[in-house]
């Protein structure tokens, strides 16, 4: 029976999204039960340790089969200077390191397939901590780029990557279920 691994990125304003990621999961594994083994990848059921940083003690999403990215108002945590492109730049978030591993390993060996879902509902924001506010602009200016950089062509705007957008969770959980049953 194949084994089918399944990573799961995103940062953490998506947390309900996350756990319907894991219910679309739980009952395609059931599905598919004759044929593969689901084996998802979720950084929050590993039994981390204190003594490392998330990154370097759950698998790499370029040894998955498929890479689900979900997105919304963040771009996410940003990650410790061991963490570098081979340029020598850092990565904005363990979001865009996953992303970006992803798409290396997918274009040096034809996997992980990577599905990018985005949330379009606007967030809301708590206006009596200023603080706050400009984190969360700044890291919805980091997404904003970040989206730009990947999925838009740089001279005319045009989209040159595919992503789903969903406003509600229960439009992405369909979404996800009808996409990882083709």
């Amino acid at each position: 029976m194949d084994e089918l691994r399944i990573f799961v990125s995103s940062p953490g304003d998506v947390a309900e999204e996350r756990a319907l990621t894991r219910r679309v999961l739980d009952r395609l594994a059931g599905e598919f039960s004759r044929r593969a083994r689901l084996s998802p990848i979720f950084w929050e059921h590993e039994p981390l340790l204190a003594t490392s940083t998330f990154q370097e003690q759950i698998v790499s999403p370029s040894e998955a089969d498929i890479v689900i990215c979900i997105i919304w108002s963040r771009l996410g945590t940003r990650l410790p200077g061991q963490f570098r492109r081979a340029d020598g730049s850092t990565y904005a978030s363990g979001t865009e390191y996953e992303f970006e591993i992803a798409m290396e390993a997918h274009k040096a060996n034809g996997k992980p397939e990577l599905l990018v879902y985005r949330k379009t509902t606007h967030p809301v924001v708590d206006l009596q901590d200023e603080q706050n506010v400009r984190s969360r602009l700044d890291q919805k200016r980091a997404l904003d780029g970040f989206i730009q950089h990947w999925f838009h062509h740089a001279q005319d705007g045009s989209l040159v990557a595919a992503f789903h957008p969903f406003e509600h969770p229960v439009d992405f959980e369909e979404k996800l279920e009808i996409h990882l049953k083709i």
